[in-house]
């Protein structure tokens, strides 16, 4: 797979350019906090580190929202299944 976006963290946040598209696109601070921990562990490690970043969150509904956070970027190849 050729990777088609550059990436840069900016101020606790990614920004994502599409070299196809020449589109842009930027990840809250939640969504960067959820990038960094998907791209550095599996789903059950990240799940384990967010949890200790969101208070009051319970366990299956934020594995749940990472599994879709990671198919919506795999979706947009901005990242891969190894990278997960």
């Amino acid at each position: 797979n050729k990777k088609r976006f550059l990436e840069r963290k900016v101020e606790n946040k990614y920004i994502f350019f599409d070299l196809e598209s020449g589109e842009g696109h930027l990840l809250d601070e939640v969504g960067t906090a959820i990038f960094d921990a998907v791209t550095k562990h599996d789903t059950e490690r990240a799940t384990e580190e967010l949890l200790e970043v969101f208070e009051g969150v319970e366990r299956e509904e934020l594995r749940h929202d990472i599994e879709i956070f990671v198919k919506d970027l795999t979706e947009k190849g901005v990242i891969y299944e190894s990278d997960s």
